[in-house]
């Protein structure tokens, strides 16, 4: 009797989605109501070809009882460019479309095809030195292409990520945060460097 009065713990999901150039990582983080984090999983789901993602994804979140979880999704780094340019004197609400504008001649298709976004540098503090901004371009048929495949899943898409920032949100929620980190991402045939301090992204280079 007194089982069945017991009130069963509220399990919270969230997932992340890596899509790779030969399968997906989903990461699965889950955590009672009022606790800290009591699992995290993650799991390589074989796709050789782009058409086997929406498939392996939905049967992935079926089987797990995955839907409507909030979720972020991290593009794959031969989809998208991060580039560097100059902070441009303007609000920012105006530096979208002026960092759009200043790389059109640095992406292999047009601006108006693409997706755009801005972060900058940190302050150098350094006189007279100017001030960086990094510019992520990606192929907007890429990007509705993959946010269709989440949704089709029923996971609740929250956000789209690359794996430079995405980096930064771990190193973020760790003690090294503060005095910095220098992070390294091994894939099979290529590496991702990222030097992290108090939140900031100082260096960002692929190889």
């Amino acid at each position: 009797m007194f089982e069945r009065l017991k009130r069963k713990p509220a399990v919270h999901s969230s997932v992340g989605i890596d899509l790779q150039s030969d399968g997906i990582v989903v990461a699965v983080a889950r955590n009672v109501r009022k606790s800290a984090l009591v699992n995290l999983r993650c799991n390589f789901i074989p796709c050789d070809e782009p058409k086997d993602i929406q498939p392996a994804l939905d049967k992935f979140v079926d089987n797990n009882n995955l839907k409507g979880q909030p979720t972020t999704l991290v593009l794959p780094p031969q989809e998208y460019s991060l580039l560097q340019t100059s902070t441009p004197a303007l609000a920012h609400s105006e530096m979208m479309a002026a960092a759009s504008w200043k790389i059109g001649e640095l992406i292999d298709y047009p601006v108006a095809d693409a997706v755009v976004d801005i972060f900058e540098f940190p302050e150098t503090g350094q006189r007279g030195s100017e001030r960086k901004l990094y510019v992520i371009a990606s192929h907007a048929s890429n990007v509705e292409s993959h946010i269709t495949d989440v949704r089709h899943a029923q996971l609740d898409l929250n956000a789209i990520d690359i794996g430079e920032l995405a980096l930064r949100n771990v190193v973020s929620q760790l003690p090294v945060n503060e005095q910095g980190a220098l992070v390294l991402s091994l894939a099979e045939r290529s590496g991702l460097l990222v030097v992290i301090k108090q939140s900031e992204v100082y260096l960002a280079r692929r190889f």
